[in-house]
């Protein structure tokens, strides 16, 4: 098959899908194609590659191999939005990937991968239909990894531990939670996983399930939130020294009892 090129034109040309074959010849005007099956094409080899406006979206395609002048498959690596100028790249979910840096924004400040965010607070979101997880830097630095209702842990800046969305403007029905007489069918477990063979210190899921479980999530092999132990123990230490008190009050009256 010939190169398919383009033969001057002073002004203005429709075409449908009529290639011109003139090798070596320019364009210098204006060209509208009125066809948006196909339009601009460019074929080598087993491939043919398509530019191709069908009123709403800018779409590079190509066909499948071996049909160089046939339609396109259904591959679609990137397009963009005539009315909204949104870009979208791996329509079909083939998989992208980044062989260098990676760039949201216009600043370059690092030597290795990254991200880039244009402006503090500006999420970068991923979504799975109504559910949502965003994570974005704030204006003290802080990375921000919440989901659609603003519920996840924050990593302050040089921290080395996560911080966890604790405002009480987050919550409702806030009531006081009492641990001591939960104790009772607590224990702590050491156990060797499955996955890496390596011994470990911690709870079983299905245990805590009886005892705390707001501290246990997912379904037929549960998590548990190791992290909300802490307040749990701060609160049994409360409990406690509530007890001791009262018990060192009414050691005070009997000793006070038997000197009189």
């Amino acid at each position: 098959m010939k190169n398919q090129v383009l033969a001057n034109i002073g002004g203005q040309a429709s075409l449908g899908f009529v290639p011109v074959n003139s090798a070596g010849d320019k364009m210098t005007g204006c060209l509208t194609v009125s066809s948006k099956d196909y339009q601009f094409r460019a074929i080598c080899g087993d491939y043919g590659v398509m530019l191709r406006n069908d009123g709403a979206w800018i779409n590079l395609l190509q066909t499948a191999a071996g049909d160089t002048s046939g339609g396109f498959n259904n591959y679609r690596p990137f397009a963009w939005s005539l009315t909204t100028g949104s870009v979208s790249i791996d329509g079909g979910g083939i998989g992208t990937q980044f062989g260098g840096r990676l760039r949201v924004g216009n600043v370059n400040t690092f030597n290795n991968a990254y991200i880039t965010i244009p402006a503090p607070s500006v999420p970068i979101a991923f979504t799975s239909g109504s559910q949502a997880w965003q994570y974005y830097i704030d204006t003290a630095f802080s990375f921000n990894l919440l989901n659609q209702s603003n519920v996840g842990v924050v990593l302050g800046y040089g921290a080395s531990s996560w911080a966890s969305s604790s405002s009480r403007a987050l919550k409702d029905e806030i009531e006081t939670y009492s641990v001591l007489n939960r104790l009772s069918d607590y224990r702590a477990v050491s156990y060797i996983r499955k996955a890496n063979g390596i011994r470990e210190l911690g709870v079983i899921a299905e245990e805590q399930q009886n005892i705390f479980p707001e501290l246990v999530v997912g379904g037929e092999t549960p998590s548990v939130t190791y992290d909300r132990y802490g307040s749990l123990a701060l609160m049994a230490v409360k409990e406690l020294l509530a007890r001791v008190c009262l018990l060192e009050s009414r050691l005070l009256e009997i000793q006070a009892k038997s000197t009189q």
